[in-house]
């Protein structure tokens, strides 16, 4: 088992920044904060759940956060939790995944109702189903902000003091897919680690 703070947090001994920093674009400093922080703050057995999950190859551009996820627990330990309604996503998720599947349980249905049905805590909540709409022609943006709200209201009960929530699209027009999380996050009094194109959060 590797050591976090020798092996991961130090950058010059980073396998994940040499791996990913080029990859990841403006959600590298998100991720890897994040990171450093589930490996801080929970041990071997950490419990990980994604909501959305990776539905194209090498695609870092929206994050491939269920294959860096897994490859991190596969590393220091625990386990991923990836739900997707869309069961050509999951499928396709099962092949890309496939080197990291040990550490994986994939999961198709409607995530708030996963997130509801859980009963064990959660160490690393990372919120990105339901597509937010760039453009007008492309939709509301209140029907992605709802069901973010409605993920971590679901995942409440589970979330322990000092567990992580990450939220992609942060900075999407009219407020991204945290637009509405975040105030609820402020009322429970979690801290914001990191704003910016993903927020980053510490439960209380």
């Amino acid at each position: 088992m590797l050591d976090p703070h020798t092996d991961f947090i130090v950058p010059e001994r980073n396998w994940w920044d040499y791996k990913y920093a080029h990859k990841l674009g403006h959600r590298y400093a998100t991720f890897r904060m994040a990171f450093v922080e589930v490996l801080k703050s929970s041990g071997p057995d950490r419990a990980c759940i994604e909501t959305g999950c990776v539905r194209e190859a090498n695609d870092y551009g929206a994050g491939y956060s269920t294959m860096i996820i897994a490859e991190l627990i596969s590393w220091y330990g625990g386990s991923l939790q990836t739900v997707d309604l869309n069961p050509k996503h999951i499928a396709l998720c099962k092949k890309l995944t496939e080197p990291f599947s040990d550490f994986i349980t994939y999961h198709v249905g409607d995530s708030v109702a996963f997130l509801k049905s859980w009963s064990k805590p959660i160490d690393f909540l990372y919120l990105d189903s339901y597509d937010y709409p760039q453009t007008p022609k492309e939709g509301p943006i209140e029907p992605s902000q709802r069901h973010c709200l409605a993920e971590l209201e679901a995942a409440l009960p589970q979330l322990r003091s000092g567990s992580i929530v990450l939220i992609d699209d942060a900075r999407m027009p009219g407020g991204g897919k945290p637009g509405l999380a975040k105030h609820r996050l402020v009322e429970l009094g979690a801290e914001c680690l990191l704003d910016d194109y993903q927020l980053l959060w510490r439960m209380p």
